[in-house]
C-alpha cells in the first residue's frame, strides 16, 4: 500500500501506522500508543481530526506539513471506524502524498507567470 494509514482511539492515540506512514514521516518515530498531537505537530491536520470526529470534514482536504526536511503536502480523508475490539470513536485516516504535484503546479504557474 503507497498510502499512509493512520487509526487513531476516541482519545487521540495512535493504534496503528504503516510503513507509508514512517516512510512520509521519519521524524515521527515510535508512534504506536502515543498522543497524536505529540507525533504530527500539524494545527491543520488536528482541526481536520476534529471535523471528522464531529461528522462535519470535507471529503478530501489538502494538508501541508512543515519540517526541517521542507513542506509535504498531503491529501487526506478521514473516517469514523469501530475498532476489532468494539470501540467506537475511533477513526481511520488515509494519507496519500500529493507534495509531487504541488510541487510541479507551481513550477506550471510561475512559467506561466513568466
Amino acid at each position: 500500500l503507497q498510502e499512509a494509514v493512520l487509526l487513531i482511539d476516541a482519545h487521540n492515540y495512535v493504534l496503528l501506522a504503516n510503513p507509508a506512514f514512517h516512510a512520509i514521516f521519519p521524524k515521527a518515530g515510535r508512534i504506536l500508543g502515543e498522543r497524536l498531537e505529540l507525533a504530527l505537530h500539524s494545527d491543520a491536520f488536528l482541526r481536520h481530526v476534529a471535523a471528522v470526529r464531529a461528522g462535519r470534514a470535507k471529503p478530501r482536504e489538502e494538508i501541508e506539513f512543515v519540517d526541517a526536511r521542507g513542506s509535504t503536502w498531503l491529501e487526506v480523508t478521514g473516517s469514523p471506524v469501530a475498532t476489532l475490539g468494539g470501540e467506537r470513536g475511533a477513526l481511520l485516516f488515509v494519507l496519500h502524498d500529493i507534495t509531487r504535484q504541488k510541487r510541479l503546479e507551481n513550477v506550471r504557474k510561475d512559467f506561466v507567470a513568466n
